[in-house]
């Protein structure tokens, strides 16, 4: 299997500016906003690398859960497992479509220091790129805690390499 990943962050707005300007049309008026965007292509041999994917319809049970980089089960195409030992976290990326904030930190036991906690409310997403500047996953360093309400759910995207 072979991982080619095109990420974007792009906003582009289209201003029209005021009509103080006498015999100019409105469409000739339009200051567009995009000088931040980013975006690239990545694979195996880009950096950063990403050689895998995992991503699912995560839900709380009791309020809570625990992603585990080791064993991301049906988290890959067509349900199948996905096995994050020896990669590192590239790009993470959260819509939380629950009605109540949900917290994403290092887990616990064997927690995986992504740079967080960090919060996405009811409604909102987050995109993070990581650049290749998180540790390995290995056995010590695997999960991320998810805390919320009830059985929230997000969809979760997590791609390694």
């Amino acid at each position: 299997m072979s991982l080619s990943l095109t990420y974007a962050a792009n906003l582009t707005a289209v201003e029209t500016l005021e009509g103080n300007t006498d015999g100019i049309a409105a469409s000739s008026r339009r200051v567009t906003w995009s000088a931040f965007d980013n975006a690239g292509t990545y694979s195996a041999t880009s950096s950063p690398p990403v050689t895998k994917i995992g991503a699912k319809l995560a839900a709380l049970t009791a309020g809570a859960l625990t992603i585990d980089l080791t064993a991301l089960t049906g988290w890959g195409a067509n349900g199948a497992n996905v096995d994050g030992t020896g990669l590192k976290l590239q790009f993470f990326r959260v819509r939380n479509l629950g009605a109540a904030d949900m917290t994403f930190a290092t887990g616990g036991a064997s927690g995986y220091n992504f740079g967080g906690p960090f919060t996405v409310k009811a409604g909102c997403e987050v995109l993070f790129k990581f650049n290749d500047n998180l540790p390995d996953v290995a056995a010590g360093v695997k999960n991320i805690g998810v805390t919320g309400t009830g059985t929230d759910t997000a969809e979760v995207t997590l791609v390694l390499g």
